[in-house]
């Protein structure tokens, strides 16, 4: 409390006695007991050009307890005075103390009943007066308090300070010189913020090393500059507040590289992570010096593969996941590093015939993909030289065509009328060119000759019946047909010889006895008969 044992002592010396100053007491302390009023709102105004004085408030009693005025206007740094003129004959004092608004005195903040008294020293005509300093916007309450008695600590009046016209709230930093430490994406312990008030507060010891942290860094000390690299002040510092605000930032040392990817890609455009948008464009990580680089930007733009980072200073590209130790930055440095995207194209091309005759058809399919992924909605153009037996229906050439949600789209190829030979079809794709052939050829009637003869099969005696087609595609199969001597009906066996590419094709089958036998295409064409001696 402001006053001392030895100044109340002096009070209780000077006190009158009697009778009647006890009676007059008692009266005053029971007055008091049932007393209590709630304080209105304190709202200050916008920085004033200077601090100004606007007005005084009077507390006063007399059988009861008064204010006035009872509105007063001010503004943030603006002073008004407290004046109390009480006549109740007790040793007391008057007091505001903070609520959600707050005001000073004498360079101390109101926070309690006896940081701001206004003291009553008792001698006529009983007043005294104190100037207190609006700090902020809000409410304080009025308190009287007698010395030596219990109890009687209590609101006493209500005090409504308005703000005047065009004004408005403002930090009290405006007004008053204030520092602010910023911990700059890392954690400080401790008071972030001073202010300097009627001197006090006028210089400040920074945190320390021990209070601020922050994951894959170490504490440098202050700076002016969020950006810093290098401290100003050093941790623990004390530093002085002038007269104006100003905020000093923590400066940390990255344990490692702090290396910072762009993705490259401008704000306008989309960028994905996930499949998803995002708006950001940049991480800053450390990365310890046996470590690598990311596999990954912070974001990638639609169809795009991540191929490089390109360093800002050097121009020099690394792969994605090389080896922190090939940008030479030693440690505690920091580097920049721009994303390179690139665009892997890929391109399928199959006819459905490969062999067609004239005025024929054959449909032709395409499979686009980016990135090994089928891209719905791509464009693919398909072509045909002039000079080739086969055209695109539909007539003209380049035709250009749309991948559907599998990547793929397909046109349909003719023979020209009367036109023979081998044409190829051609698809582009993004940097990916691919084709197919087809050959356009005149039907050649199906024939088949065959020859029998006698044979081991599977170590046993047995026939081995070799043709020889014409007219029929490779892979083609034909129909094995037999009889034994005395039979009237040939066997369909359950073999099916494939004719190869050169047209050839050989059945085998497990008896001694004397055979007949022939083949059928599968279009109906029967080749020649044979009779295959018994062994």
């Amino acid at each position: 409390m402001i006053h001392s044992n030895r100044r109340q002592l002096r009070k209780e010396a000077d006190r009158p006695t009697g009778v009647d100053y006890r009676r007059g007491m008692r009266r005053i302390l029971a007055g008091l007991s049932s007393f209590a009023v709630a304080l209105g709102a304190l709202v200050v105004m916008a920085t004033p050009a200077s601090a100004a004085d606007v007005g005084t408030v009077t507390v006063s009693y007399n059988m009861g307890y008064s204010v006035t005025p009872t509105t007063l206007s001010a503004s943030a740094g603006d002073t008004f005075t407290l004046t109390q003129t009480l006549s109740d004959n007790a040793s007391s004092y008057v007091s505001l103390v903070n609520g959600t608004g707050a005001v000073s005195f004498q360079g101390s903040a109101c926070t309690s009943t006896s940081s701001c008294p206004v003291l009553d020293d008792m001698s006529s005509p009983h007043a005294s007066s104190g100037i207190f300093t609006v700090v902020s916007e809000g409410t304080v309450t009025v308190n009287r308090y007698l010395f030596g008695t219990p109890g009687t600590n209590s609101t006493i009046a209500t005090l409504t300070i308005t703000v005047g016209s065009g004004s408005s709230v403002t930090d009290p930093a405006l007004v008053y010189p204030t520092m602010y430490l910023d911990a700059n994406s890392g954690t400080c312990t401790g008071t972030m913020q001073y202010t300097k008030v009627n001197g006090m507060n006028g210089t400040v010891t920074l945190p320390t090393a021990e209070q601020c942290t922050r994951a894959g860094y170490t504490f440098a000390g202050w700076a002016r500059s969020s950006s810093a690299t290098s401290r100003v002040f050093a941790p623990g510092a004390v530093v002085p507040i002038g007269n104006e605000s100003f905020t000093l930032f923590a400066v940390w040392t990255p344990v490692g590289v702090e290396v910072t990817y762009g993705a490259g890609v401008a704000d306008g455009d989309d960028c994905l992570v996930d499949d998803t948008s995002t708006s950001v464009r940049v991480s800053t990580v450390v990365v310890p010096m046996t470590g690598s680089l990311a596999t990954q930007a912070p974001c990638s733009p639609p169809l795009m593969v991540l191929s490089g980072w390109r360093d800002l200073s050097s121009g020099t590209v690394f792969a994605p996941g090389e080896a922190l130790s090939k940008l030479g930055a030693p440690t505690g440095s920091r580097v920049s590093l721009a994303a390179q995207w690139k665009v892997t194209y890929g391109l399928s091309i199959e006819a459905s015939a490969a062999t067609i005759a004239p005025e024929a058809v054959s449909t032709v399919r395409v499979t686009a993909t980016v990135n090994g992924t089928p891209v719905s909605g791509a464009t693919v153009e398909v072509a045909v030289p002039a000079s080739s037996p086969l055209a695109l229906t539909g007539g003209s050439t380049p035709v250009r065509v749309t991948t559907n949600a599998a990547g793929q789209a397909q046109v349909i190829i003719a023979a020209r009328p009367g036109r023979t030979g081998t044409g190829t079809v051609t698809a582009a794709f993004g940097d990916r060119v691919s084709s197919v052939d087809i050959v356009v050829e005149e039907k050649t009637a199906a024939a088949v000759i065959i020859v029998g003869v006698r044979g081991t099969v599977g170590g046993k005696p047995g026939i081995i019946v070799s043709g020889l087609t014409t007219g029929l595609p490779a892979g083609s199969t034909v129909i094995p047909y037999f009889r034994f001597p005395g039979e009237t009906s040939y066997t369909q066996t359950s073999a099916r010889p494939v004719v190869d590419a050169d047209g050839e094709f050989t059945w085998q089958r497990k008896t001694g006895k004397k055979v007949y036998a022939y083949v059928v295409t599968e279009s109906g064409v029967a080749s020649n008969r044979v009779i295959i001696p018994s062994n």
